[in-house]
């Protein structure tokens, strides 16, 4: 069973430092349900006009509850947690909500024949954490070659134009501070959209920074609710 939503975590300035912990926090911040623009069409009647309208709301998962082989209690790497998401979504379509932030028209095409978990884990390296890095040799050739291209892109972007990619990802990203037990840390959620069996759902998986290693914090579901 899933957990009541809980209060979202204290926020700061994504620019304010980020102190390392000298030890993992006993307890990680859950977020409450949140909502994001309906990318799906309002439904109309005869005449033309919209009747109602859609949200996506994400509802978090509790914390001892596994999603995809993953819990947020056990704090996963983030590379391990992609890969285990990965393997359990195999035959499943996965993408992830904004990858056209991270590569350009050539490289989607060339990372959506990929297997879902290559597509994680490439996106992860396209993404730059530091302290967040896929295991590249459990790649295959087509995923590594595409890892090399994508950084050699990156390194040879200008200042001005590796600052715009930077002010892009963030957007859509949306990386920010969260306090857990009066310790601030670095937090990011990457939303998966999947698809299996014709049915299309919506997952987000927080994580946090940790002493230099990005660790799972929470996992949400999306759902898309009428409103209005």
């Amino acid at each position: 069973p899933t957990a009541a939503p809980t209060a979202a975590p204290s926020e700061a300035p994504t620019t304010a430092p980020t102190a390392a912990p000298s030890e993992a926090p006993t307890t990680a911040p859950t977020a409450a349900p949140t909502t994001a623009p309906s990318a799906e069409p309002t439904e109309k009647s005869e005449s033309g006009k919209a009747t109602q309208r859609t949200e996506l709301v994400y509802v978090p998962v509790a914390d001892d509850v596994a999603v995809n082989g993953v819990k947020a209690a056990d704090h996963p790497a983030m590379a391990d947690a992609l890969k285990t998401v990965g393997d359990a979504l195999d035959g499943a379509s996965v993408d992830l909500l904004n990858k056209d932030k991270l590569m350009d028209a050539g490289e989607l095409a060339r990372f959506d024949r990929l297997s879902a978990k290559e597509r994680l884990l490439v996106a992860l390296e396209a993404l730059g954490f530091d302290g967040a890095k896929a295991d590249t040799a459990e790649l295959s050739e087509d995923a590594r070659a595409l890892v090399s291209a994508i950084g050699e892109r990156l390194a040879g972007l200008s200042e001005s134009e590796a600052g715009a990619r930077q002010t892009a990802i963030d957007a859509a990203f949306q990386p920010r501070l969260i306090v857990v037990d009066g310790q601030e840390y670095e937090s990011v959620g990457l939303v998966l959209v999947v698809t299996e069996n014709g049915k299309k759902s919506y997952e987000r998986y927080t994580f946090f920074k940790d002493d230099g290693a990005w660790k799972l914090n929470g996992i949400e579901k999306g759902e898309y609710r009428v409103v209005g």
